[in-house]
């Protein structure tokens, strides 16, 4: 699949039809034989679970890979390049703490923090409300 190595490529498909794979394919791909730098990519998911589980799937897939010759062979070929496995991990590995693999959601808000000035939005903390604070505020927006 040559084109999952394009500079840019966006994923559309129904759940459960792949796209998480292909993400870590692509992500394996650009590291392992694109030389693109673990810091430069940003992949992003709409869920923490998929988000997770793209992450796993990264590290699991070049450590299967790396204690396997078959395995990394197949993965060279799903990814439609060569790929040295051992390295790519070890750039991964290296580049975990600031490798931007996420939630659209929590990628931006760290965007919007980052440049609240510029945005116009001077004074505040910004931090992305899920779960019981989500329901408080919006009990609170439909009351007032």
């Amino acid at each position: 699949m040559k084109e999952i190595l394009d500079k840019n490529l966006l994923i559309l498909a129904s759940a459960g039809s792949g796209k998480t794979y292909q993400l870590g394919n692509r992500v394996i791909g650009m590291v392992g034989a694109k030389g693109v730098d673990p810091e430069r990519i940003v992949a992003l998911t709409f869920t923490r679970k998929a988000a997770g589980e793209f992450a796993d799937s990264v590290l699991s897939k070049l450590g299967e890979a790396a204690r396997d010759a078959a395995k990394a062979e197949a993965l060279s070929e799903a990814i439609g390049a060569e790929v040295s496995v051992v390295e790519t991990l070890e750039k991964v590995v290296r580049a975990l703490p600031r490798f931007q693999l996420g939630t659209m959601d929590g990628f931006f808000t760290r965007v919007v923090g980052g440049f609240q000035y510029e945005l116009g939005l001077t004074g505040g903390k910004f931090e992305l409300v899920q779960g019981p604070k989500l329901e408080a505020a919006l009990s609170d927006i439909l009351a007032d």
